[in-house]
């Protein structure tokens, strides 16, 4: 599967688009699924933090920002860790 594929299924996992993700939407729910996207890009697809910029057309410190946030999210807490889980499942299909 290619990343591509991933993006989408993750984003429809979520209930968005992918055009949802990579805008500049702002509101907490598109936020959230689009952190969880660049941490499972990021910790299970292996891509670096700067190819992620530049897909989804951010700053390389943004994306290190958010994937420390989400990997603390992860790490602590139950909901996260299960959200998490789901994505992996996901991507491994």
């Amino acid at each position: 599967m290619s990343i591509e594929d991933k993006i989408i299924k993750m984003a429809e996992f979520f209930g968005y688009r992918v055009e949802d993700i990579v805008g500049r939407n702002a509101n907490r729910k598109v936020s959230m699924a689009r952190n969880y996207i660049f941490y499972v890009l990021h910790t299970n697809c292996g891509m670096s933090a700067n190819a992620i910029a530049r897909k989804f057309n951010r700053q390389c410190r943004h994306i290190f920002r958010q994937n420390a946030v989400t990997k603390y999210q992860v790490e602590n807490f139950n909901d996260s860790k299960e959200i998490y889980a789901k994505l992996q499942l996901l991507i491994s299909e």
